[in-house]
């Protein structure tokens, strides 16, 4: 049969206008224009923009989101005064107009004073997302089909000017601001030391869901003067999870700690449903006058600090304290709830008893990334000697941020603050771990400081104790992952020496080892599954303790991690009897010289 080519390109035509047809229907309208657009919706983010009206201005709104089946907007739009944090206008079921089947569409006309605004669009709904493909297309969830046709536009009727900044800019301040810790991720705790000066009355205001809390407490004490309980508040706008409320704080002069506490699986950066018309307070907001936030940084110098701590470093400071001293310790580093990375610890000398350490769940975001932590807390020493350190991995640290940068970035490290006398507090040696110190009681050879037992806990008989410290030869210790460590020291006649080691070691396996070379890098002794026993924790955890003679000559301790389980990062259960020796420490056999 004879084709007729006229009649096939009509017959295409059609196919397409039909096709444009389809389109438009789904696409809807052309989105209008405006000074400040929000379109090209995802159905997973919260959209924000913001501009500043320099003088008073009459605006259109233009927007489009849609209806649920209950009738209730799902997807929507608002406009919000930066500076009150109150809506200035919003879509509203009453008065949007529905067209077929669930999309929403209003045009209001506003009159706006000079000021900074912030336009927000929303797609999560009134409840969260189901994971039913079938129902999120045709069910009750329908109405996200209609995400390409979202959008929201405002426009000036008479010529104002208005300039659109980043979508990220700050919030303006308020005058009185003390402490704002919005707005919150899910799972975190903020918490900030408030240093009041004079009675004075704070304004509270807490937004987050049913079970958020916030509380303020007096320190070192520990008695908590205010708390908020938002299960009964009102709500705030979106989700139904979304709560509100303000109360007063009436604090005495002194030094207090103020906590805020956001549960898992709603909030900033994560909302599961629609979240309040001021997503950015999501918190904690604390205004008034006689108060701020607690920073010794600002008015004064750490009495012992490690600072400024670049990557692969384990420093230390050694200290003596000639009385009992309160303290307030400070301490910024990488913490996730899976482990710690660059991190500090304030050790007990001789015994090594953990005095006080940064750990994910006392910590509060530090600025940045996530995983940029901050951990405070006031101490009262006694008497006797200490050692504070600090310890990075190889990656986000200072200098090399791999990820935003904290705030205060050159404190990225540990610093403790004497709050009575200084002078109980006197430094005594300081270095790195990794590499020299300046200990006055160092020879020469590369001597790390004597390294502390900690006292055997009951049931430990098993597992023979580290050693004293008392002839040291070379010490590796306290070894986190991904590291190459190395000591050299010198035997001036054949010794029996003793070596301690713990390390990763399974079968023919060795993933944590230490060994030994002598001058000619030959290895004289490995730490291998041969001759050890178990260090306590998971089987992998192996301990060698024995005597091992060496002639005369130049030695090198040796001690290598891969990536994963080793101090700081063992896991819960996992970690062996005496965790901060993961290492090896190499000492003279009592007699020897």
């Amino acid at each position: 049969m004879k084709r007729h080519p006229i009649r096939a390109i009509l017959l295409a035509l059609l196919a397409v206008a039909a096709g444009l047809v389809v389109w438009r229907g789904a696409s809807g309208p052309p989105v209008p224009a405006g000074f400040v657009v929000i379109e090209d919706l995802a159905v997973d983010r919260l959209e924000r923009k913001v501009f500043r009206l320099d003088t008073p201005a009459r605006l259109v709104a233009d927007a489009q989101g849609s209806f649920g089946p209950t009738g209730a907007l799902e997807a929507y739009a608002w406009l919000l005064d930066a500076r009150t944090r109150r809506p200035v206008w919003t879509m509203d079921a009453r008065r949007a107009r529905l067209v077929k089947p669930t999309r929403a569409v209003q045009s209001d006309t506003l009159a706006l004073p000079a000021g900074t605004y912030e336009l927000y669009f929303t797609p999560f709904g009134t409840a969260p997302k189901t994971t039913n493909r079938f129902t999120r297309l045709t069910g009750a969830e329908g109405w996200r089909n209609d995400r390409t046709t979202w959008y929201v536009a405002l426009r000036t009727l008479d010529g104002s000017g208005a300039d659109v900044l980043p979508s990220d800019a700050p919030l303006p301040e308020p005058a009185d601001l003390v402490w704002r810790s919005a707005p919150q991720r899910p799972g975190d705790t903020a918490e900030r030391i408030l240093d009041v000066t004079a009675p004075t009355t704070l304004t509270a205001r807490a937004a987050g869901t049913a079970d958020a809390r916030a509380f303020v407490e007096r320190v070192p004490g520990g008695e908590r003067v205010w708390s908020l309980d938002l299960s009964a508040a009102p709500l705030a706008g979106g989700g139904s999870r979304n709560r509100i409320a303000q109360s007063t704080i009436r604090l005495a002069p002194g030094l207090y700690r103020v906590v805020s506490t956001t549960p898992r699986g709603h909030g900033a950066r994560a909302w599961r449903v629609n979240p309040p018309l001021d997503p950015l307070a999501w918190g904690l907001t604390l205004t008034g006058a006689g108060a701020r936030v607690f920073d010794p940084f600002r008015d004064r110098t750490p009495d012992v600090s490690i600072q400024r701590a670049e990557g692969e470093a384990r420093r230390f400071v050694r200290f003596d304290v000639t009385r009992p001293t309160p303290v307030f310790a400070s301490g910024l580093g990488e913490l996730r709830d899976d482990g710690r990375f660059d991190y500090g610890t304030l050790t007990r000398e001789p015994t090594g008893d953990e005095v006080w350490s940064m750990a994910y769940d006392r910590s509060s975001p530090g600025g940045g990334a996530s995983k940029n932590r901050r951990v405070d807390a006031f101490l009262t020493l006694a008497p006797g000697a200490y050692t504070l350190r600090f310890q990075t991995d190889g990656t986000h640290h200072y200098g090399d941020f791999n990820d935003a940068e904290p705030d205060n970035k050159e404190r990225w490290g540990v610093a403790l603050f004497a709050l009575s006398d200084t002078s109980a507090i006197r430094v005594t040696a300081e270095g790195d771990e990794g590499g020299s110190s300046n200990d006055s009681n160092s020879s020469g050879e590369d001597v790390p400081p004597p390294t502390p037992t900690p006292p055997a806990p009951p049931g430990s008989a098993d597992v023979p104790a580290p050693p004293s410290g008392e002839g040291a030869l070379a010490a590796i210790t306290r070894v986190g992952n991904d590291q190459d460590l190395a000591r050299t020291f010198t035997l001036d006649e054949a010794t029996d020496v003793q070596i301690y080691a713990t390390g990763e070691v399974s079968g023919e396996s060795s993933y944590d080892t230490a060994w030994i070379t002598d001058g000619a890098g030959t290895t004289v002794w490995r730490l291998t599954d041969a001759g050890t026993r178990s260090a306590g924790g998971v089987d992998r955890n192996r301990l060698f303790s024995g005597t091992v003679s060496l002639p005369a000559g130049r030695y090198t301790l040796h001690y290598k991690t891969d990536g994963s389980h080793a101090f700081g990062n063992f896991g819960q259960g996992d970690a062996p009897q005496h965790e901060s020796f993961w290492g090896a420490v190499v000492s003279r056999v009592s007699g020897g010289e």
